[in-house]
């Protein structure tokens, strides 16, 4: 016997899950808008069997299975209030995530899967009711039909406005995975592809590593200035992988370019990794404790951030750019660090303005970061007393608060855009968009056994990337699905100018203080589409 029924996209389909009758579906969508749900298939017979799910629209629709990862524990200091936790999964055990490009699922003896339907995944349905059908097959025999009224509204969302939304992407972890040398042409094919879905999902900022990050210890070169010293402590630069990328990004959709940072991290005290050319050899130009403050990094500094300036007006994205000095800096003698630089530094450049993540409101108070990038558990704070700022999440905070991990509950992961939008924060980070590795390290993880960089519960498990590497291009993740079309709703509150004091959001007190429940979702998405109409 097989039991199938549709399922709403925010739930995360297990053995646990109830079944429900199978009814038709009737769902509101936007002219440009993405939306999901799922169809769920149990086996309740002793034996193997293949379903195959297939559509008479398939121009409009779109159907992947979903995989399942393994997650070995509990991620820590999580909360176990209604909303919090997911109760459809068990530990240690299986976790619906990458979402495959497969319409066939060979489903085991009593056990539960799913289909993730997309709805109008290339954007381009015409106003008006559309009537899909969905069937499953066994064996080539259709033996259920699924029934989807489509109601396409008049309404084309615009492009949001004054809120960038960046997730580090890196090309390190491309070169690695794909075992590219360095920037050839397979290259370019393949990060056009992860760009084209970070932009798909809502984020408009690109992460641009001019020189390799300074980020979670010594990563692979990923250098797209290529730097040669023509006499001692004089420097040359061939920006042309550096524009090949910017030119890119901006085909692929991107706004906005977010420059990566001039010094380590936590800490602020030394100077970058950078290499002889684009870093072939890994032959750095300095020692790799020198100092930021040192004459030699200083005087480099001064050379390359001129050209940088020339180039940054010749392509036109200064105004779009956004600079970091350093990340996570926090404690007394990491804030001398940091402003030792940064005075140091805006004598040669007066033109930059940084941006860190942060987590001590002290930062803004003093005027250390020019924009401070606050951790969700404090950002609200920043904005009380005034302070313009971003958010970001990363490891924390969890428990009743906003994250993406691996078992964060879906509901609570498709509140994110309207959180956003309650608060007048100016822009949203997050670190771990591809990040494959094992932590501080150059070892490759696999990913779909290991979701933490093989450190929890320092890490959680879902923290470091939201898509997996595939042998074509990026493989999606319920989770960053679910963020992306949140995403779409901020752009739908600030399209209809409704008031972040307005009843609709009222409901809205904090990042651990807001509505997680399905029927509370589905009511308000109702109501956005009343005011639309």
């Amino acid at each position: 016997m097989i039991e199938a029924w549709i399922e709403s996209s925010l739930i995360r389909a297990t053995n646990l899950s109830k079944s429900k009758l199978n009814k038709p579906l009737a769902i509101k969508v936007m002219k440009n808008e993405v939306r999901s749900f799922q169809i769920v298939v149990r086996n309740k017979r002793s034996h193997n069997i293949s379903l195959h799910l297939n559509s008479n629209d398939p121009n409009n629709i779109r159907i992947r299975s979903v995989g399942m990862v393994p997650m070995a524990h509990r991620n820590t200091e999580m909360s176990d209030k209604k909303g919090d936790v997911d109760l459809q999964l068990s530990y240690p055990g299986f976790v619906p995530d990458p979402l495959l490009d497969q319409t066939e699922i060979l489903l085991g003896a009593y056990e539960t899967r799913s289909f993730w339907i997309t709805v109008n995944y290339k954007r381009k349905l015409k106003p008006g009711i559309k009537k899909i059908s969905l069937n499953l097959l066994c064996d080539e025999k259709k033996i259920k039909q699924f029934k989807i009224q489509l109601n396409t509204l008049n309404f084309k969302i615009p492009p949001r406005k004054n809120f960038p939304v960046t997730h580090w992407f890196y090309i390190d972890a491309i070169m690695d995975f794909y075992k590219f040398d360095n920037f050839n042409n397979d290259f370019w094919k393949m990060i056009e592809k992860y760009m084209i879905n970070l932009v798909e999902h809502g984020t408009d900022t690109i992460f641009v590593p001019a020189f390799t990050p300074p980020l979670d210890g010594i990563k692979r070169p990923s250098q797209l200035v290529n730097v040669m010293m023509t006499s001692n402590q004089t420097y040359k630069f061939d920006f042309k992988f550096l524009k090949k990328y910017i030119q890119l990004a901006k085909k692929c959709g991107f706004r906005h370019f977010e420059w990566s940072h001039l010094v380590t991290q936590w800490g602020a005290k030394n100077a970058l990794r950078i290499y002889k050319g684009n870093g072939e050899t890994e032959e750095l130009l300095w020692k790799p404790n020198t100092l930021a403050t040192s004459n030699i990094y200083l005087e480099f500094m001064s050379q390359y951030l001129k050209k940088l300036k020339s180039f940054l007006d010749k392509e036109k994205i200064f105004k779009n750019s956004f600079f970091h000095l350093s990340d996570e800096p926090h404690g007394e003698e990491q804030l001398k660090n940091y402003m030792s630089f940064k005075n140091k530094i805006k004598v040669i450049a007066p033109w930059l303005s940084f941006m860190d993540a942060v987590s001590e409101i002290k930062y803004a108070e003093n005027g250390v970061v020019d924009m401070p990038i606050a951790a969700l558990k404090n950002s609200i704070k920043f904005i009380d007393r005034g302070f313009e700022t971003w958010c970001y999440f990363c490891c924390g905070p969890r428990g009743q608060y906003l994250n993406r991990l691996l078992d964060t509950p879906l509901p609570k992961i498709s509140m994110s855009g309207t959180l956003f939008y309650k608060w007048p924060f100016k822009g949203f980070l997050h670190w771990g968009y591809n990040y494959w590795y094992k932590r501080s390290s150059r070892t490759l993880a696999d990913t779909y056994t290991t979701s933490d960089a093989d450190v929890w519960p320092a890490w959680p498990y879902g923290d470091p990337f939201v898509v997996y590497p595939g042998k074509d291009g990026p493989i999606d993740s319920i989770r960053w699905e679910i963020f992306g079309e949140s995403l779409q709703d901020y752009d739908i509150l600030q399209a209809l100018k409704i008031n972040r004091n307005d009843p609709i959001i009222k409901q809205l007190n904090s990042f651990e203080d807001f509505p997680k429940s399905i029927a509370w979702k589905e009511k308000f998405k109702e109501k956005l589409y009343a005011l639309a109409e």
